[in-house]
């Protein structure tokens, strides 16, 4: 089992979705696969154990997976869709507002091929920019 670590450095509001567990089915995964993988367990961990209503675990994935802009420039949207959040957060990997890092090491390819094992760590990582500059 994998762990998934997400969290927002240099925000004061959010330290992100924190921890997930991922049991891949294979043991070599692509970038992309990894981020969609991640993406539905947080959405399952937000809703059957922390009890989130849909839209707040819209507005958390949001936070999370921010491309650019503010969020109270999005639309609202009442219903979850796991496709959607899924391209939301490959497009913040795409946009380098969100890195992924697995034990340790950058990725930089939605493409590359990474080996999972039981102890393999992987984060998500939003920069937040500073105030100011």
């Amino acid at each position: 089992m994998s762990e998934l670590e997400t969290q927002i450095d240099g925000s004061a509001e959010s330290k992100g979705l924190g921890s997930v567990f991922l049991n891949p089915e294979q043991q070599e995964a692509t970038a992309a696969d990894l981020i969609r993988l991640g993406v539905d367990e947080q959405i399952r961990e937000m809703l059957a154990t922390r009890r989130l209503s849909a839209g707040e675990a819209i507005r958390e994935l949001r936070r999370q997976y921010q491309t650019a802009g503010s969020l109270s420039s999005l639309p609202d949207e009442a219903r979850l869709d796991r496709t959607r959040e899924t391209e939301r957060a490959l497009a913040a990997f795409s946009a380098g507002t969100c890195l992924l890092f697995v034990d340790g090491e950058q990725v930089r390819d939605l493409d590359q091929r990474i080996p999972l094992a039981a102890n393999t760590k992987v984060q998500f990582l939003r920069l937040v920019p500073l105030a100011g500059g």
